[in-house]
């Protein structure tokens, strides 16, 4: 009957930056956990190419995480997700539930 969401607000920069460690950056994973969820990976990996990359040398986030909380707001919890978030941010191809 419980569904965890974990996210963090930021990624992290592929090159190090001067204190030889990763800076915040643009994409980052979203981890779903519980008896409703299927396993595995859903949405695109962000592209590593240089072309694909932001102006700041970062990857580019290929999922919306309010596609991911209104999964969890229609399916998990029968929530009207359209009424809380304003829009329609619901994505079959981000379906994970059961």
């Amino acid at each position: 009957r419980v569904v965890i969401l974990t996210f963090t607000e930021c990624g992290r920069t592929l090159e190090a930056k001067g204190s030889r460690g990763t800076d915040h950056g643009t994409a980052y994973p979203v981890f779903a956990i519980g008896e409703r969820i299927r396993g595995g990976l859903f949405g695109e990996h962000p592209s590593l190419r240089a072309s694909a990359l932001d102006r700041y040398g970062d990857p580019v986030a290929t999922s919306d995480f309010r596609c991911v909380y209104a999964t969890l707001l229609r399916r998990v919890l029968g929530a009207d997700d359209v009424a809380l978030l304003g829009a329609d941010f619901f994505d079959p191809a981000l379906d994970f539930t059961l």
